[in-house]
């Protein structure tokens, strides 16, 4: 059986509490947001130069058990 986890930014108190009940992570895929210089994407991100931009961190993550 697997389980398949979206994570933003570090949350991983789910995926830690199914590795504590005998999971293991079989998979892990970055998923990249787009951000532009508008701070499009909700207004979640913005920057103040191209050297300076700053955005969330996705992944999923696929835990499987035996």
């Amino acid at each position: 059986m697997e389980k398949v986890f979206f994570v933003k930014n570090g949350e991983l108190s789910a995926v830690n509490a199914e590795l504590h009940k005998g999971g293991k992570i079989k998979y892990i895929c970055p998923v990249a947001k787009s951000v532009s210089m508008a701070g499009a994407g909700g207004g979640e991100a913005s920057s103040t130069s191209f050297d300076d931009v700053v955005g969330d961190v996705f992944a999923y993550i696929v835990i499987e058990y035996k």
